[in-house]
């Protein structure tokens, strides 16, 4: 599963109440950086600022390891969802990568994103926390 498109994952995410949680490895600083709070308002900037950049291509990768789980009726989830974001310019290449457990609640016959747990995955590669954090690479 691939996209570049920050609109369609933002418009994937619940109106209110969404949740991020952010790698264990980069909570404080991720909890200092948005100490007011951290929505989808803040996850629309964010998105906006990573994958709507014109002066490099980024490519974002999804890689589920399960099925979609039915946690309720109107509720599933994906747990250690593998995501690799690699940012290329001038011949470089920055990867930052992680799983994350999606969580997603039917709002009227559409599937939306209500939280997102961050991880680590060992791969040494920053995590898509303290890409939020930093906003992007840094080229």
């Amino acid at each position: 599963m691939e996209f570049k498109s920050a609109i369609t994952f933002v418009d994937s995410i619940v109106e209110d109440g969404y949740e991020y949680i952010p790698a264990g490895v980069d909570e404080t600083e991720f909890n200092s950086a948005f100490a007011g709070g951290y929505g989808r308002i803040q996850e629309e900037v964010q998105h906006e600022a990573i994958l709507g950049r014109d002066d490099e291509s980024v490519t974002v990768t999804w890689t589920p390891q399960g099925d979609l789980r039915d946690e309720s009726a109107t509720e599933r989830f994906y747990e250690d969802l593998i995501y690799r974001v690699a940012f290329q310019k001038g011949g470089q290449t920055i990867v930052f990568s992680g799983t994350c457990d999606l969580y997603f609640r039917d709002t009227g016959g559409l599937w939306e994103v209500y939280r997102w747990i961050d991880n680590d995955d060992g791969s040494g590669n920053e995590t898509w926390t303290k890409l939020r954090i930093e906003g992007g690479p840094g080229f």
